[in-house]
């Protein structure tokens, strides 16, 4: 299910930011429901910061959410985006003909680049959000906490999770980091089916990139048919 939250595309309303959305899924969710009644269970899907949204809803189980796709999710943290920056893009600039050439040609203003690498890297060297939160007795979840209560939606839910990730993107490198650097985070992913693809972009701009990402969501949809969720 893809769904158009309040204030967004063809839904009315205030926008909400999306660590904030689990109400709205929840009555797309019952509005599927009661419009398809013969439908059973159902896959959530979502890119970036919805694919977030997604986790932070799942807080709240619902035995009828067989799965869940998340693209490219969003964790953006102070530290990990300036350490993400540091080691995806600064050093592939470093390294890269074209920079060296712009800037020999003065084609780059060498002062603000400095003061912006110089920003980066105290931002690296930052204290760490803890992920290690109580989980959320309520889905209140803040700008502060809600890494955090992604991680326990993940951990919570029953159903089967695939993963889609972009090669060519700093949200997904931040997300790998993540899960690379935090046990819980990697025993989570660990657990899921995953697919990336190396030379796509954040919103998987090609038909190529698209058709993939398709097919990938229909076999998943295809192997939750017989899922059963025990809440």
């Amino acid at each position: 299910m893809r769904l158009d939250t309040s204030g967004m595309g063809d839904s009315g309303g205030k926008a909400k930011p999306f660590f904030q959305q689990s109400a709205d899924i929840e009555l797309a969710i019952e509005h599927f429901f009661m419009t398809c009644p013969q439908l059973k269970q159902l896959v959530l899907w979502g890119l970036c910061d919805a694919a977030s949204a997604i986790l932070i809803k799942l807080n709240r189980p619902d035995s009828r959410i067989s799965g869940v796709v998340l693209l490219n999710p969003w964790v953006r943290q102070t530290q990990s985006h300036a350490q993400t920056m540091l080691k995806h893009y600064y050093l592939k600039r470093l390294i890269s003909k074209e920079f060296w050439q712009k800037l020999l040609k003065g084609g780059l203003k060498l002062t603000d680049s400095l003061a912006s690498l110089t920003q980066t890297l105290k931002a690296s060297r930052a204290k760490p959000q803890t992920n290690n939160l109580p989980r959320p007795t309520t889905l209140h979840v803040t700008e502060q906490t809600y890494v955090s209560a992604m991680l326990s939606g993940w951990q919570s839910f029953g159903g089967k999770v695939l993963v889609i990730t972009s090669g060519n993107d700093l949200t997904a490198q931040e997300f790998l980091e993540l899960c690379a650097a935090d046990q819980n985070w990697q025993q989570c992913l660990k657990h899921s089916a995953r697919e990336h693809l190396p030379d796509a972009n954040h919103t998987f701009a090609s038909a190529i990139w698209r058709q993939r990402v398709e097919q990938c969501t229909i076999g998943f949809v295809k192997n939750t048919s017989d899922v059963i969720i025990d809440n």
